[in-house]
């Protein structure tokens, strides 16, 4: 069974994608497919660039979970009053 994923990508980079894949007598489809399947078979690694901001508050946060300084759900609603 098929399914169908749909996601934002600014025009110009589908445009040039679609023609790269074209020149390699593939259809944009059929690449992100062999692009997903390759990601979940471990062939694929892809690294994700965040700003010094970004990266700064991520550091925090891992950091604040290993120490333990946590919050269940329930306890973060009553604080929202929600």
């Amino acid at each position: 069974m098929n399914t169908n994923i749909l996601f934002k990508i600014d025009k110009k980079t589908k445009d040039l994608a679609a023609k790269k894949a074209k020149n390699q007598g593939l259809t944009l489809s059929a690449f992100l497919r062999s692009v997903t399947k390759a990601y979940i078979d471990g062939d694929l690694d892809v690294e994700i660039e965040v700003s010094q901001k970004t990266g700064k508050s991520i550091e925090a946060g891992v950091r604040e979970v290993q120490a333990g300084d946590t919050a269940n759900h329930e306890d973060v609603f009553a604080r929202l009053g929600v």
